[in-house]
C-alpha cells in the first residue's frame, strides 16, 4: 500500500539558472515518489538577483519566493510548508558525476530544520533510478534518525535493496589480546561490538530480511566515498550535537558529501 500524498509533507527543489537545477529537479522527482510526496520547484529572489531566472525552463511549476539568499529563502519556504525534504543541485565547480555542495547546499547545511539532499553534478542525464540505498550507521541518534528515515523511503518496495553501512577503523594496536582468550584481539572485539550494534539497529528498524549489514574496514571517508560509486542514493545523518531538527554535519559527512559520487541524504535529528 501506497503513502498518501497528502500525509508526507512536499519535496521542495531549489531550482535557479545553474547547471545543477536540472539535476536537483530529477532527484527530487525521483525521491518524491518514493516518498509519496508532492514535488515543489522553489526559486529565491534575492536583492542582488532578480529576474536572471526564467521560470519556463525548469520543466517545472516554479513558486518563486524572496529571501537573503537561496539557503535562507528556500529553508523558511520548506518550514512553513512542512517539507519532509529539500533538493538542491551540486557546485558546478565540481567534475561530472560529484556531489560537492555548493553555497545554497552548505548553508542549509548548517541552518535548514528539513532534512536535505544533493544531486551530483549530470544527475539529470543519469537515468534517475534508485535500486540500492546506503545508510552509514554509527549507533549514534543521529545514525538512528537516517536508518529510520532510509527504512521509510524502501518500504514496501520490494526491488530497492537497503544496506546499513558500518565503519571499522584500523586500531594501531588491533593485534594486541584482549580478555581473558589470547585468540580474541583489539580489532576483532572493535569489529564485533560494531557488527552487535548494527544488527540491533536492523532488528529494530524493520525486517531483518530486508536490510543487509555491510561491515567496512578503515578510515570511515575513504570507506564511504568508495562504497557511493556503487550506490544510488547515500544516507547520512546529522552531527551528533547540535539542536535537534537541524541539519548539521560533522566531520565525516563534509568529506564524504564533497567527494560522494551518488546523490546524497543528510537527515535532520528528530530528538
Amino acid at each position: 500500500m501506497s503513502r498518501a500524498r497528502d500525509s508526507v509533507g512536499p519535496v521542495c527543489v531549489g531550482v535557479d539558472a545553474s547547471a545543477g537545477s536540472s539535476d536537483a529537479l530529477a532527484l527530487g522527482r525521483v525521491l518524491a515518489e518514493l516518498l509519496g510526496a508532492s514535488l515543489v520547484a522553489v526559486h529565491v529572489e534575492t536583492d542582488e538577483r532578480r529576474g536572471e531566472f526564467d521560470a519556463a525552463s525548469a520543466d517545472a511549476d516554479v513558486r518563486t519566493v524572496d529571501g537573503d539568499s537561496g539557503a535562507q529563502g528556500l529553508g523558511q519556504f520548506g518550514q512553513a510548508e512542512g517539507a519532509s525534504l529539500l533538493v538542491v543541485g551540486a557546485s558546478s565547480r565540481t567534475g561530472l558525476g560529484r556531489v560537492r555542495p555548493g553555497e545554497t547546499a552548505s548553508q542549509l547545511f548548517s541552518e535548514a530544520s528539513v532534512s536535505v539532499a544533493v544531486a551530483p553534478l549530470g544527475y539529470a542525464d543519469q537515468g534517475g533510478q534508485i535500486s540500492i540505498v546506503g545508510c552509514g550507521y554509527d549507533d549514534g541518534e543521529a545514525a538512528r534518525s537516517a536508518l529510520q528515515w532510509a527504512v521509510a523511503l524502501c518500504a514496501e518496495r520490494p526491488t530497492m535493496k537497503l544496506e546499513v553501512l558500518s565503519v571499522v577503523p584500523r586500531l594501531a594496536f588491533g593485534g594486541a589480546p584482549v580478555g581473558a582468550l589470547p585468540s580474541v584481539t583489539a580489532q576483532a572485539a572493535l569489529g564485533a561490538a560494531i557488527q552487535h550494534d548494527v544488527d540491533a539497529a536492523v532488528q529494530r528498524a524493520g525486517d531483518p530480511s530486508a536490510i543487509r549489514a555491510v561491515r567496512l574496514a578503515g578510515d570511515a571517508i575513504t570507506a564511504l566515498v568508495a562504497e557511493s560509486a556503487r550506490l544510488d542514493l547515500l544516507v547520512l545523518g546529522s552531527r551528533g550535537r547540535g539542536p535537534a531538527r537541524r541539519v548539521l554535519l560533522g566531520s565525516v559527512s563534509t568529506e564524504v558529501i564533497r567527494a560522494a559520487t551518488c546523490p546524497v541524504v543528510v537527515v535532520a535529528r528528530t530528538t
